[in-house]
């Protein structure tokens, strides 16, 4: 059988797969749990250490911070400067082949105002690509967009 560049180009199309949450690979809920667990206690170490060596992050303004020791003192800031409470919401997984996984999801960043209430402050998206490394899930790109700041 002949393949054409139409016909492998389908093939490579369809070998993504979404995946509900029943189908999600081993281990992939365990870590996002993690990541937002210390995102949410503002642990920017936890955090960087769950980034691959050469990840590359792009925050809502734009900003590009590459390896773990940059994107590691990029949430050191972030939590520093801002005070600012993630609220996050997981709404597709992707597989693509090669066994990286794509997650696709919502964020709202809140400020805590004086008297305890939240003030809605950041709403956006958020797609994260991660791949297995030595047996670790770990990010290996990390976008965030928003429609206005």
């Amino acid at each position: 059988m002949k393949i054409t560049s139409n016909t492998a180009l389908i093939i490579v199309f369809f070998s993504w797969i979404s995946l509900s949450a029943q189908d999600v690979p081993k281990g992939m809920n365990e870590f996002m749990d993690e990541f937002e667990h210390a995102e949410a206690k503002w642990d920017a170490a936890s955090l960087g250490s769950m980034y691959a060596k050469n990840a590359t992050y792009i925050s809502m303004t734009g900003e590009v911070y590459k390896g773990q020791e940059d994107i590691t003192g990029h949430y050191e800031q972030w939590f520093n400067e801002t005070g600012m409470v993630p609220e996050i919401q997981r709404t597709e997984w992707t597989v693509f082949p090669g066994k990286h996984v794509m997650l696709e999801g919502k964020f709202t960043y809140y400020q805590p105002s004086e008297n305890g209430e939240q003030i809605q402050e950041v709403n956006g998206m958020y797609w994260t690509i991660v791949k297995k490394e030595k047996g670790d899930w770990k990010i290996i790109r990390y976008v965030q967009m928003v429609p206005d700041l």
